[in-house]
């Protein structure tokens, strides 16, 4: 967190006229690891006096994008969802709602809880990915100890491993669209 208290103080000694800060879907509601940080950050914010808005980001569609190697090469998508949806967005979309925010009036204060338009399942990104390479891709629901193990031998960073079985598990990947409530 002293990055986060830096920027903070930073701001607040350059006197700056609008702190936007990307947060997590649910703030302070939400329940799940990566929440945490943010939930202080967005505390420490508001205790700071300085003028602000919350952009609470659902998740990244980068984030399976990204991802695709594994999935081609083993012909499945595999995750710890069940029948969940999740409505992600691009950062290009995110990044456009942050503009919007930056350089529009009547933000200040405002929390925006931000995903994508359409949720769709693992399910539907296997028959997707299938789809758009041609290969057979299935979608493979196995339990969350299966899925941090595998997340384990992939490789990802040990607080990576935990926090994506954690997200899963509180439902905070798996959610509604929200995109009605996005500014601009």
């Amino acid at each position: 967190m002293p990055q986060h208290t830096a920027v903070i103080d930073a701001a607040k000694t350059a006197g700056v006229a609008q702190l936007a800060y990307t947060g997590v879907l649910g703030g302070p509601d939400a329940d799940f690891q990566l929440a945490a940080e943010h939930k202080v950050t967005e505390q420490l914010i508001l205790g700071s006096g300085l003028p602000h808005t919350f952009l609470r980001n659902g998740w990244y569609t980068e984030n399976y994008t990204a991802n695709l190697a594994p999935v081609l090469a083993h012909g499945a998508v595999v995750a710890n969802a069940g029948d969940g949806r999740v409505a992600s967005a691009t950062r290009a979309d995110y990044a456009a709602a942050a503009a919007a925010v930056l350089t529009g009036e009547g933000h200040i204060g405002a929390v925006y809880e931000l995903s994508g338009d359409v949720a769709w399942s693992f399910a539907e990104y296997a028959a997707a990915v299938s789809a758009a390479t041609g290969k057979e891709i299935e979608y493979k629901n196995v339990p969350a100890a299966v899925h941090q193990e595998i997340l384990v031998h992939g490789g990802p960073r040990a607080s990576r491993r935990s926090s994506s079985t954690s997200t899963r598990r509180s439902g905070a990947v798996c959610s509604p669209p929200r995109a009605a409530t996005w500014p601009g």
